[in-house]
């Protein structure tokens, strides 16, 4: 099958039965100063997570490992999770699935900012930046993918994209309200910062 294809598949099976996730940083010692961000699938179908874990691999990433999880007593049988954790394997598939995403498309860009920026050290350290930006997130998620306008207006700012401006026009009257738009390309490496400086 056509890699473009398998990719616009995995899109929207991760629109619908996938979940981008953030964990705050837990310290223990000189250990974990940034956020922990995944990706997580899961499914009854075995056929379908597999499937989803070759396309990954083809993305050149690491194959995700294939759990069988039992979730709860209310369970009526099992159900199978992959997930994607390390930094640059999530950017590559993140960056692949944006173009196709939908109800995660907002989610995705903001994982990708904060990817985009958690790439360039080794060592990468959280910013006060990081986490707000980060922690918008809940609140698109109780939105069913759209940010709400104090939400948006801050993105916006941060990570200016076809995703952010789209949800804006869906907010004006019917539509009728023109917005002035511009193209950025997802492969654009440099971040956008925030024009106001916050400190940690």
């Amino acid at each position: 099958m056509n890699k473009s294809t398998d990719i616009a598949w995995l899109a929207g099976i991760i629109d619908g039965e996938g979940c981008f996730s953030v964990k705050n940083p837990v310290r223990r010692g000189v250990g974990r100063t940034c956020h922990q961000v995944w990706l997580v699938l899961c499914n009854t179908s075995r056929a379908m997570v597999e499937r989803a874990a070759e396309i990954i691999e083809d993305l050149g990433c690491k194959r995700p490992a294939i759990r069988r999880v039992w979730k709860g007593k209310k369970a009526t049988r099992y159900q199978f999770w992959i997930n994607v954790v390390m930094k640059h394997d999530l950017l590559t598939v993140t960056e692949a699935l944006l173009p196709h995403l939908t109800s995660k498309r907002i989610e995705g860009e903001v994982i990708a900012w904060f990817l985009r920026r958690a790439c360039r050290d080794r060592s990468y350290k959280r910013t006060e930046l990081d986490k707000v930006v980060l922690a918008s997130l809940s609140a698109v998620k109780r939105c069913g993918g759209e940010a709400p306008a104090e939400v948006l207006d801050l993105l916006r700012e941060v990570i200016p994209s076809e995703a952010l401006l789209s949800s804006e026009r869906q907010r004006s009257d019917g539509g009728s309200e023109r917005v002035e738009t511009r193209g950025v390309s997802l492969n654009d490496k440099l971040p956008h910062e925030c024009p106001a400086p916050l400190h940690n």
